[in-house]
């Protein structure tokens, strides 16, 4: 029975700072199903083309969702859908497997000097362990630019 109550009494605690910070956050954080801006077409039409149909569902933009996003983006050869969805999903959390996708499509693009400075980024979130998901994001996340996406971050990283 102790540890029940402590268990509840701490879960009680968690839930109350969140409400706490929620409430304080409320006027500098963007809502969860605010769609980001800059994509080729309307967030709607984009998600019906990405197969979440109907698009009236709620699809919140969190970091997890901006991946599965982009990827799928990416899949389809939608780079510039991709780079904004992966960037949204980076002002919310720093996220390697964004990262990893921001730079292979930016390199898709021909937008080298951009693609190292997401490189330098991405050995970043590594550094700060922020690497969630990255072993299946890099079986994902593959081809001939993800290779030279690879070799940017070796020549960055060789002394």
């Amino acid at each position: 029975m102790h540890r029940t109550v402590v268990i509840g009494t701490c879960l009680a605690f968690c839930f109350a700072s969140y409400a706490i910070a929620a409430q304080s956050g409320r006027s500098s954080r963007p809502s969860a199903f605010s769609y980001p801006s800059g994509l080729s077409m309307s967030a709607e039409c984009l998600l019906e083309r990405l197969g979440y149909c109907p698009s009236s569902l709620c699809v919140p933009m969190t970091s997890d969702t901006t991946y599965d996003l982009a990827y799928a983006c990416f899949a389809r050869g939608l780079y510039e859908d991709a780079i904004v969805f992966a960037s949204h999903g980076l002002t919310l959390r720093e996220d390697a497997r964004l990262f990893l996708i921001k730079g292979v499509c930016q390199m898709q693009l021909g937008r080298c000097s951009e693609a190292e400075a997401t490189a330098e980024q991405y050995l970043s979130a590594i550094r700060n362990r922020n690497v969630i998901g990255l072993p299946v994001a890099n079986e994902r996340v593959n081809g001939p630019m993800r290779v030279r996406f690879e070799q940017v971050l070796k020549h960055i990283s060789s002394p």
